[in-house]
């Protein structure tokens, strides 16, 4: 059986959808699965910024990848390690 996060088809109508009981969690943190999408589908889109009157801007997963690592690093080099920060 293949990955569920993969072969999902779903149309977005709305910023968001509740979870369904039941639904398999995944055992990976958020990096771990843009990582793994960076990967497997990089010019997949990933994220969509849009409002009425505007043309909406994309991003793939390989982009957002590349922007969260430079951030990411950004902050490596401010912080330490275990150091709580608000986002």
């Amino acid at each position: 059986m293949g990955d569920p996060i993969m072969t999902l088809d779903i149309r977005l109508t709305t910023s968001h959808w509740a979870a369904v009981p039941g639904d398999p969690l995944l055992d990976m943190s958020f990096g771990d699965l843009l990582r793994r999408l960076a990967h497997e589908v990089p010019d997949r889109c990933g994220l969509v910024e849009a409002s009425e009157g505007v043309v909406p801007r994309r991003w793939s997963y390989a982009d957002l990848l590349a922007s969260a690592e430079l951030v990411a690093r950004a902050l490596l080099r401010r912080f330490t390690v275990g150091e709580r920060i608000a986002v």
